[in-house]
């Protein structure tokens, strides 16, 4: 996922939510469960917009 190689490079949460189109707390959750697991995290679900 593009958000995992940009926590990689040091990039901020606010950074790499901006670049991926995600909400920061999105981020950040997605961030906890990289730290926790590493790369084989689940990914975080997608809301539709109607």
């Amino acid at each position: 996922m593009r958000a995992v190689e940009l926590f990689e490079q040091g990039r901020s949460t606010s950074e790499v939510a901006r670049m991926v189109g995600m909400h920061p707390e999105s981020v950040r959750r997605r961030k906890h469960l990289w730290e926790q697991g590493g790369a084989q995290a689940p990914p975080t679900r997608r809301c539709r917009r109607s």
